[in-house]
């Protein structure tokens, strides 16, 4: 009885481990290597990845050859234009199913940076922090306190 539960149990933790793998962002290397996790950000130079088992890891954008998303990201292009969808892998480049437009064809040269929802939102919301700075944003300055006491034929 012991064994069919343990087995049981073993069988449903290498399932699911199989599944949450299944239902993550996948980057496949140049070399081959594949990273399973989830897009945080990309700069152009290098993409940020939140792996299960090896935390962040950082990879170099010109050593991806191929990625899938399993949730939405979004692209920014160097025209400013950002195209936001489920990202997978097509000849030449990438292809991004947005919601409005359908299947968009991307050149991975044309990718300025890439983000994920949350990163995404902290972006903008930095942008528009320095667009319309409050009344104590972007104040700089400094200090300087001096005292001097002269004494005798000065």
């Amino acid at each position: 009885m012991f064994r069919k539960a343990f087995s049981l149990v073993l069988f449903s933790a290498i399932i699911l481990s199989g599944v949450s793998a299944a239902f993550a962002d996948q980057i496949t290397l140049k070399n081959g290597d594949r990273v399973s996790g989830d897009i945080v950000k990309s700069d152009g130079k290098k993409l940020t990845v939140k792996t299960e088992f090896m935390g962040t890891v950082e990879i170099s954008w010109d050593q991806v050859d191929k990625l899938t998303s399993d949730k939405p990201v979004y692209l920014t292009l160097n025209d400013s234009q950002t195209v936001v969808g489920l990202v997978s892998t097509e000849e030449g480049g990438f292809e991004v199913a947005t919601k409005e437009t359908g299947k968009v064809k991307v050149a991975k040269a044309s990718i300025a940076s890439v983000r994920n929802e949350a990163e995404y939102n902290s972006w903008k919301a930095e942008i528009e922090r320095l667009k319309n700075p409050g009344l104590t944003d972007l104040w700089a300055g400094a200090l300087d306190l001096g005292f001097a006491m002269p004494r005798g034929n000065a």
